[in-house]
């Protein structure tokens, strides 16, 4: 699948600025063949060509992302917010209205999403948002977001095939916060999934993404990897790390608590209870956890 308003929206950029086909070709060793299929919807230009024609047309990705959107960033960023507050209060009402409402203005992947925060897709729209994922070449912000809201609800095969795309274009997203964010967050509830199907390797690769993408300033970033981390040792630790695993976890939520992020120590609260206190695991693992889990 080729999303045509790649290439049409820079097209209109370059002649916004007056700049021709020739031009570009010239300045960027870009194919001609390549650009004309790309401005015409028909095709894809690499990662590192987008990089050299946004270089010479002196635009940021986040700019081109937030053009490519048609300026809409606040619209759907205020979306995807609503969506993450109704699901932190449980608030099934409102995902609900919030599906509902989506549908009607025509934004159905956001429709999804509110839905993926509810219960299980049905397969169908599973295979609709596994489509739309896989035919991205480009990530922009909106589709990280999609992606974030709705990555639990595939297979850990599938979360594989993501995690590595995304690890392969780590350089050029990695230095734009917002990206590792939304990166790292996307990764850590990725790598819950493949630990509750019982997924070591893919798990492990998720939380690879993680450590590759998280910068030292990345408070959140870092306080979401020692949190799944903490679950994932829980699973797969030895003896005492599987209990110094819970120990991480509630100290995430007290840090979230302790810096005045209410919402987020709610959220991490609210996962801990369902993945840790009120999760059904192995009796075997339940007796060597202890009441905690129970």
């Amino acid at each position: 699948m080729v999303n045509q308003y790649y290439g049409l929206k820079l097209q209109e950029l370059c002649e916004a600025k007056e700049i021709t086909k020739n031009e570009i070709i010239k300045k960027t060793g870009i194919p001609k063949s390549s650009l004309s299929r790309f401005f015409s919807g028909e095709g894809y230009l690499n990662l590192d060509q987008i990089d050299a024609l946004l270089e010479f047309l002196h635009l940021e990705l986040s700019e081109y992302d937030y053009y490519l959107n048609n300026f809409k960033h606040s619209f759907y960023e205020e979306l995807f917010s609503k969506i993450d507050q109704a699901a932190t209060n449980n608030n099934i009402e409102e995902l609900k209205d919030i599906a509902w409402q989506c549908e009607q203005i025509g934004e159905h992947l956001i429709a999804l999403c509110a839905k993926a925060r509810l219960e299980k897709l049905p397969e169908n729209e599973v295979v609709e948002l596994s489509s739309f994922i896989l035919g991205i070449e480009i990530f922009s912000f909106y589709e990280l977001l999609i992606l974030s809201d709705t990555i639990e609800q595939f297979s850990s095969e599938m979360i594989k095939a993501i995690i590595q795309d995304l690890s392969h274009h780590h350089q050029r997203l990695a230095n734009r916060t917002r990206y590792r964010k939304i990166i790292c967050q996307i990764a850590c509830r990725g790598a819950v999934t493949c630990i509750q199907e019982g997924k070591e390797k893919e798990a492990q690769e998720c939380l690879a993404l993680v450590k590759a993408y998280c910068h030292e300033k990345d408070a959140y970033s870092r306080l979401i990897y020692r949190f799944t981390k903490g679950y994932y040792c829980i699973f797969y630790g030895q003896g005492e790390e599987r209990l110094l695993g819970i120990e991480s976890m509630k100290k995430v939520i007290e840090i979230f608590d302790w810096e005045g992020s209410i919402n987020l120590a709610k959220t991490y609260q609210k996962l801990y209870d369902k993945y840790v206190k009120n999760y059904n695991f192995p009796q075997w693992l339940s007796d060597i956890i202890g009441k905690d889990s129970i």
